[in-house]
């Protein structure tokens, strides 16, 4: 049993635990459960089990309920799920929304007291096990290695949603499967706008291009960002990227164990404020990350969470010229005794982003 609902259970003993949260299942029962939709695991005595609604191609079934720790592929698990469901179900329709009151309600009323523990299941994940570091590690190569097709393509022709194409073709050549990606990819003036979906716009030469490519693999995120330029890149375009630079190797010379998450705000923000641009850095600084793709801490000013051995965090400077265009970079860092180390090798350098835009082989060997 996972260590978090051990200790619940001590503490706890005439309680019985359920969650709805997607990524807390998945933690709980140590697999991908990407197919269901809508679920919620209970846990009586020795036993967890796990409710959902997901429709199955199948008009007898109603309620789906799984029983244990199988590897087993999810199609694969119906027969086991139909044979369970005379001994014990729920009166939801398999067409009815999840609401976590209707689970209560159900086994209150059969004697049960329960207790919802998402809360409890997502601090005890922030600290991560070697196999999830693994796992956060593995998506993080394949972030890098999707930043890296990037910088060869040709922006010449392209438009925001046909390089966005590119990109989802790359993710699932590394997962093998159709990756429910969450994202920012915008060009041009809308990059002073921080976030947005990729549109018909046509990359123009001169113009930024934000990627922030949050990739999902193995029940865990990565979250990195990369600023692309449509040629070389201009005098303004070359100097906040190098402050932007700067705010990242001070903020991850801060991070380290019992660190609060405003420190880490204010290492980065120190730098931009050193320029005059902190009204500029509209954003927090970064944040936790693995099972979800935003978790505590939050590098937000006045946040008092500290940093702990074994947490995985983002740092994500960013400076935004409204009319003109804007710029961010980030990393992943797993926070270690004595400071953090970085996850992956990216660079950072501006001279790694620059996109060809009809230049020839000879103009690029200048820049």
């Amino acid at each position: 049993m996972p260590f978090c609902l051990s200790q619940l259970k001590k503490e706890y003993e005439d309680s019985f635990f359920f969650t709805s949260n997607k990524e807390c299942i998945e933690y709980l029962l140590l697999e991908n459960l990407q197919p269901l939709e809508e679920y919620a695991i209970l846990v009586t005595g020795n036993e967890a089990w796990l409710f959902t609604p997901h429709f199955i191609e199948c008009k007898e079934v109603k309620q789906i309920l799984y029983e244990g720790y199988s590897n087993i592929r999810y199609q694969d698990k119906v027969q086991n799920i139909l044979c369970k469901l005379d001994e014990f179900s729920l009166p939801l329709p398999a067409d009815t929304a999840f609401e976590r009151k209707v689970y209560g309600d159900y086994f209150e009323k059969r004697g049960c007291r329960v207790m919802d523990v998402t809360k409890q299941v997502c601090k005890a994940a922030r600290i991560k096990t070697p196999k999830q570091l693994e796992a956060v590690e593995a998506c993080v190569q394949i972030n890098e290695s999707i930043y890296r097709e990037i910088s060869k393509k040709e922006a010449f022709g392209e438009s925001e949603l046909t390089l966005f194409g590119f990109v989802r073709e790359k993710i699932m050549e590394h997962t093998g499967f159709s990756n429910q990606m969450i994202y920012d990819f915008l060009a041009g003036k809308r990059t002073a706008q921080v976030s947005g979906f990729p549109t018909n716009y046509q990359i123009q030469k001169g113009d930024t291009l934000i990627a922030d490519l949050l990739p999902r693999n193995n029940g865990v995120y990565a979250d990195m960002t990369r600023t692309f330029f449509a040629g070389v890149p201009s005098d303004k375009q070359n100097y906040i990227y190098e402050i932007c630079c700067e705010a990242m190797e001070k903020g991850e010379e801060a991070l380290a164990p019992g660190r609060s998450a405003g420190e880490i705000f204010e290492a980065v923000a120190l730098i931009f404020r050193k320029y005059g641009l902190e009204c500029n850095f509209p954003h927090h600084a970064g944040h936790g990350l693995g099972m979800g793709y935003y978790e505590a801490p939050y590098f937000l000013k006045e946040e008092t969470e500290t940093l702990q051995e074994n947490m995985v965090v983002a740092l994500e400077p960013g400076l935004y010229i409204q009319g003109e265009f804007g710029i961010r970079i980030e990393n992943n860092y797993v926070i270690t005794l004595n400071g953090a180390r970085r996850l992956g090798s990216l660079p950072i350098e501006i001279s790694s982003y620059i996109l060809t835009f009809g230049q020839s082989s000879a103009e690029m060997e200048k820049i």
